[in-house]
């Protein structure tokens, strides 16, 4: 399992990389605005759907509760945007070495627009040197969750990484997308309603790990040490 998630992090890393630097290797993202605490950038996508967004939020909450509500599937529902539903088909219990989950998940759509399934694994790493989570989301297939009529099979690839602010002052979070909602919906209404998912989702990520019931995970027994 190891060599597998080592192979699958470094391919999606590559890829998404440099795009979650404030530096010259991100200077194609364009700024588009600040909501609700969330700087958002755009560009081009390259890989799927239409465009690719880019949101970053700091938070003063600790590192470790925003993880704790990040990895616990239970909670997804509870900050992934527009999430009603979903179903954990696999998923290992967390370690230093990384780990993965795969599951699929539906996704409400506003006013006529058919709701979205999606079916993805998630590849997690934990830095202890950096004290950094990253993980990789991309679209998969899986015969226990064919194509059904509820809903418009869509796909995506996402990149998060969660890590401590420089001093221990809070947590920095950052979420790559981009997404192939599928069906007839144009491309300049995809592009209008796309900063909405970063500043709602990491918005929403930051208000559940402030809640009282969150159990903080230690996140030292990920590490080497």
């Amino acid at each position: 399992m190891k060599q597998r998630f080592t192979v699958v992090s470094a391919v999606a890393i590559a890829v998404l990389a440099g795009l979650l630097l404030p530096s010259s290797a991100a200077a194609e993202w364009q700024p588009v605005e600040r909501r609700d605490g969330v700087d958002i950038y755009e560009r081009d996508a390259r890989y799927l759907g239409e465009v690719a967004m880019l949101g970053s939020i700091d938070t003063s909450m600790p590192m470790d509760r925003v993880v704790s509500v990040f990895i616990d599937p239970e909670q997804r529902p509870d900050w992934n945007y527009r999430t009603s539903d979903q179903e954990v088909l696999d998923v290992e219990e967390p370690n230093k070495d990384g780990w993965s989950e795969q599951y699929w998940t539906k996704v409400e759509m506003p006013m006529s627009i058919a709701d979205r399934d999606y079916v993805v694994r998630s590849d997690y790493k934990y830095d202890a040197e950096n004290n950094r989570l990253s993980a990789v989301i991309r679209s998969v297939e899986d015969p226990r969750k064919p194509e059904k009529d509820c809903c418009v099979r869509a796909r995506s690839l996402i990149h998060y990484t969660i890590e401590e602010l420089p001093g221990g002052d809070g947590t920095r979070i950052r979420v790559v997308i981009e997404t192939d909602i599928g069906g007839n919906i144009s491309s300049a209404l995809v592009r209008q309603a796309a900063p909405q998912w970063p500043a709602a989702t990491l918005n929403s990520l930051v208000d559940r790990a402030m809640e009282s019931d969150v159990a903080t995970v230690e996140l030292s027994k990920w590490s080497d040490g």
